[in-house]
């Protein structure tokens, strides 16, 4: 049987201070949002996808329109806009 609790790899300090994950989560603090770590993160984009996926559009400096829905995927993993 295989463990799942045993971590088979963690970057070095150095890799996670350079890492786009560590940049992007700098941008969210500096507008007041209250991520701390890939955990909290992704609670967060989970909780808030609209205003996850537009900042990250913002700091990912995508060429495009943004619209104004995103597509979110429900328990069955169809597809949906939500506007």
């Amino acid at each position: 049987m295989i463990e799942t609790n045993n971590i088979l790899w963690t970057p070095d300090s150095a890799r996670i201070i350079s890492a786009e994950v560590t940049a992007f989560t700098q941008m969210l603090q500096q507008k007041g949002i209250a991520v701390t770590d890939f955990h909290s993160l992704y609670d967060w984009s989970i909780a808030e996808p609209k205003q996850f996926w537009s900042l990250y559009w913002d700091f990912a400096e995508l060429i495009g329109e943004k619209g104004d829905r995103i597509l979110e995927y429900n328990k069955i993993l169809r597809g949906r806009l939500v506007s």
